[in-house]
């Protein structure tokens, strides 16, 4: 004998079919470690941008704001502005940084909204 589904079961599978449609919400937050890193020539010149706080080379710079302005990665996604130094991993025991990790804002909080609840 089949099963018979309910209307319930119904409406849940399209609710969840729904749920993984992200334009189908009105505000959608991304948290993550996106793993990005700054594209610009690493070692001196990195950290000469930092000393200087020149935030906006090294944001443009920055990987994933290179593939948004591209439309390859989270086109429509928004994030607060950007104005502290980057990171790094640092040499174990010691206040220097390990110059064979590039420097990065990694751990990111993305969103987009259809209101004016996050804007």
């Amino acid at each position: 004998m089949g099963h018979k589904r309910s209307n319930s079961a119904i409406d849940d599978r399209r609710l969840l079919e729904q749920a993984g449609n992200l334009t189908h919400w009105d505000s959608v937050i991304w948290i993550g470690d996106m793993n990005y890193r700054i594209s610009a020539h690493q070692g001196k010149v990195v950290q000469h941008l930092i000393q200087n706080d020149t935030w906006e080379v090294l944001t443009a710079n920055d990987q994933l704001n290179i593939e948004k302005a591209i439309k390859r990665v989270a086109y429509g996604y928004n994030e607060g502005v950007i104005n502290f130094a980057p990171t790094y991993k640092f040499k174990k025991n010691t206040d220097n940084y390990d110059p064979k990790r590039s420097a990065a804002w990694t751990d990111r909080i993305l969103y987009r909204s259809n209101d004016r609840i996050l804007k």
